[in-house]
């Protein structure tokens, strides 16, 4: 396992997970905290949507602020 020393931490590269998401619900906790969805429609002259567009947006700061309280 390869690891890789930051600040005097060693990260580890795990390996590739493939269960459930259903069973391993940290992909929704990561979207809650960093992410949206954004969805727009146009509608024509007839009130039909001719172009519809959705997406998933997630985004994280590159470094946060560390604060301790005693």
């Amino acid at each position: 396992m390869d690891a890789r020393t930051t600040d005097g931490f060693k990260i580890y590269n795990l390996g590739l997970d493939n269960s459930w998401l259903g069973s391993n619900p940290w992909l929704s906790g990561f979207i809650e905290s960093d992410g949206n969805f954004y969805c727009e429609f146009k509608l024509n002259s007839e009130e039909i949507a001719t172009i519809i567009k959705g997406y998933m947006r997630v985004s994280q700061k590159q470094s946060y602020k560390s604060t301790t309280t005693i």
